[in-house]
């Protein structure tokens, strides 16, 4: 995955959670796993409260994100 594709990514998944209003504030991206590179667990603030997403693309779907507990 080209350094092009993978900032692409990563500023497109902090745009999908907040323009659907899923966190009022990102305090922290991690990619799935280190070879990968591409951002899906985000952790923000919403309502002053902490909350954790899963956010990933679906050839069918589109960008789905999905409610994590917080560990």
């Amino acid at each position: 995955m080209s350094n092009e594709h993978k900032d692409w990514l990563w500023d497109k998944v902090q745009e999908v959670v907040l323009e659907r209003g899923l966190v009022d504030k990102i305090t922290h991206i991690e990619p799935q796993n280190a070879t990968e590179g591409a951002p899906h667990h985000i952790w923000g603030i919403k309502n002053g409260e902490n909350v954790k997403y899963y956010v990933h693309y679906d050839a069918d779907m589109g960008w789905l994100c999905e409610h994590r507990e917080l560990d």
